[in-house]
């Protein structure tokens, strides 16, 4: 059985997704986010285009960008 958790991490907040967070993320921030690009690159296997979305997410110069733009947005 899947848990109600893993079946919705696709919509999770904006600071696990992307580390949009006030000051500095915590190690759980980050933790929290290392899991959530590790469960998108699993559902990559059934979605490949996923795996282009975890690549970013888990590299900093492009995460940066996605921050900037979000704060931009608000």
């Amino acid at each position: 059985m899947i848990s109600n958790r893993l079946r919705h991490f696709l919509v999770d907040a904006a600071d696990k997704v992307v580390l949009l967070t006030k000051d500095q993320p915590t190690q759980k921030e980050l933790d929290d986010h290392g899991s959530y690009v590790s469960l998108l690159t699993s559902a990559s296997t059934a979605i490949p285009a996923l795996a282009s979305i975890a690549r970013t997410l888990n590299e900093e110069t492009s995460l940066a960008e996605v921050r900037r733009v979000l704060t931009d947005l608000k």
